[in-house]
């Protein structure tokens, strides 16, 4: 598989948004065209706020531009006073026709046609080539440095996956079910190319 080979001074941490309003009603949101729509919940403000009390060495924190990362990243960056950049690659998988439809009709599809992606929105090879770009751009652009990316559950999936080659699911637990908690990316400076 695909691995890539980091500084070992590069240090990458990744946390799931907080809890948002579309997670509540079961819609999926995706697009850049609806980055504005869903905010966080008051569930979800309290679990950043919680997330927040676990670690503050950063030096950067990059989000992605849908509203609810968006808004993740800026509670934590008031309480720890880290410079915020909205970094499209950290983007949600693109959903398609599924896009603001509910949950329930994509998990349909998705059962029905066993697949996790369909003709009309992003494929395997787009979300695998978009997570080693991201990968590639925070060794090139963020060397030496420490930094926390705000992403969503489907892409950390698949940024353990490229990380990793398979995926560590106590990890992937830890951040995305288990209260949105911050974890470092550990051993990836070792991985080869």
């Amino acid at each position: 598989m695909w691995k890539l080979n980091f500084a070992a001074q590069t240090r990458i941490s990744v946390l799931r948004h907080g809890e948002s309003e579309n997670n509540v009603l079961g819609i999926n949101c995706t697009s850049i065209a609806n980055k504005g729509l869903y905010g966080l919940t008051t569930a979800g403000i309290e679990q950043v706020e919680t997330a927040a009390k676990e670690q503050r060495e950063f030096d950067a924190i990059l989000h992605s531009p849908l509203r609810r990362a968006a808004e993740t990243a800026r509670i934590l960056s008031s309480g720890w006073s880290t410079p915020v950049t909205c970094e499209e690659l950290l983007i949600e998988l693109d959903v398609g026709v599924f896009e603001n439809r509910p949950e329930a009709e994509y998990v349909e599809w998705k059962r029905k046609h066993r697949s996790r992606f369909h003709p009309s929105g992003e494929s395997l090879a787009g979300i695998e080539n978009r997570a080693r770009s991201l990968l590639k751009k925070l060794n090139a652009d963020y060397h030496g440095q420490h930094i926390l990316l705000v992403t969503h559950g489907t892409f950390l999936f698949h940024l353990l996956t490229a990380v990793f080659d398979e995926i560590d699911w106590p990890e992937y637990n830890r951040a995305y079910r288990k209260g949105r908690r911050i974890f470092e990316l550990r051993g990836y400076e070792a991985l080869s190319g």
